[in-house]
């Protein structure tokens, strides 16, 4: 799914499987998840947080998360040891307030130049 520049959701955006991909000038007010599903955001805005369980995670260049991001753990077959590790790619301009959470292994990688709060449960590859 894309929403496309300038779209206002005034609440979150919630699914199980699926890519979700927010043009520039996109504002979602609530919180964005899903459990299988890649992120894309490309100058947009999440005032509520991201949650994934098995996604990729872009934030681009001039996007802005409030409430972090949290990575959860699954409950299912995936920790298991099936699935890779998710891929959470933070760009130099954007901004992650809150904390970023990981229950589960990831990649993390921070550019210089990104702002982000807390990590907990891996480390960032800066570069």
């Amino acid at each position: 799914m894309t929403l496309g520049e300038g779209v206002l959701v005034s609440d979150g955006v919630s699914a199980v499987n699926g890519s979700l991909t927010l043009k520039p000038g996109v504002r979602v007010d609530g919180r964005l998840e899903n459990v299988n599903g890649d992120f894309e955001l490309d100058g947009a805005e999440v005032r509520g947080g991201l949650g994934t369980v098995n996604g990729d995670v872009r934030v681009g260049a001039g996007s802005r998360i409030d409430g972090g991001i949290l990575v959860a753990k699954s409950g299912g077959w995936f920790s298991t040891g099936w699935g890779k590790a998710p891929r959470i790619t933070i760009e130099s301009g954007a901004v992650v307030n809150g904390t970023l959470r990981f229950e589960r292994e990831v990649e993390l990688h921070v550019a210089d130049g990104a702002v982000v709060g807390p990590v907990e449960g891996v480390a960032p590859r800066r570069r």
